[in-house]
Order: structure tokens, then sequence, then C-alpha cells
């Protein structure tokens, strides 16, 4: 009788141990992407954006249509892909920082449009450098 106690006993504490393991990992994943990055797509076409950095992400936004992502603090960076098939173009953009600490997170917004004199810099690209992303 006191060893089925014992070995219930034991029981009970391997289940909670791993349901507290369980709880950490899952905690961590989630506050590790809890930065937003919002894509505004007013380009005049639809977009795929390839998001590159600590994490990947490509993400399809439809003209006139925004969408958030989650994000791990890093450096970035994103290719774009504008039009349809047989018409596409392609450019990328300057590296930027998703800055993250234990106390705060970002929340970023990109407008995928050409601005004169805006705060972000983009170039042209090729479907070759798009599609090795």
């Amino acid at each position: 009788m006191k060893d089925k106690k014992l070995l219930f006993g034991r029981a009970i504490l391997f289940v909670l141990l791993i349901l507290i393991i369980r709880f950490n990992i899952s905690a961590a994943n989630a506050e590790a992407k809890r930065n937003n990055l919002t894509f505004i797509n007013h380009s005049g076409d639809n977009a795929l954006v390839k998001l590159t950095g600590p994490s990947r992400e490509i993400v399809e936004i439809p003209n006139g249509i925004s969408k958030t992502v989650n994000i791990g603090g890093g450096q970035y960076k994103i290719y774009v892909r504008y039009g349809t098939p047989g018409r596409f173009r392609y450019t990328k953009g300057e590296s930027f920082q998703i800055a993250e600490t234990s106390f705060s997170y970002t929340q970023a917004t990109l407008t995928l449009h050409g601005v004169v004199n805006g705060n972000y810099h983009t170039e042209g690209s090729s479907e070759y450098e798009f599609s090795r992303q």
C-alpha cells in the first residue's frame, strides 16, 4: 500500500513537472513574437512581401489592404513582388531594426508605396533575388 502511494505521488509530480515545462516553453515562444509589424498596401497593385530576419514571413497583401504579423526582435529586410503574373515588378527595402527588451516591444507600420523623400528607402530588385529569399 505504501509503495502504491509513493508511486502515485511520483506520477503526479512527474505530470506537474511536464506541465510546468510545457507552460514555460509556450510562454517563451509567445513572448519571442510579441512585436507587431503591419504592412499597408497603397501601391496600386497586389503585393507579396517576403520578410527576412529572425522571423521569416511571406505575406500576400492585396491593394488597399493591411496585414499584421507578429515577429521577434532583430534586424529585418523586405523583398516585395508587385503586380500580376506576367507583369511583376520587384523591390527590396533597406534593413531595419525591430527593438525589443524585457519591458518593451515594437509596433511598426510599413506602407507599400513610393513616397518622394519618404523615411524608408527601397530600390529595384529582380525575380531571382526575390525567389532566393
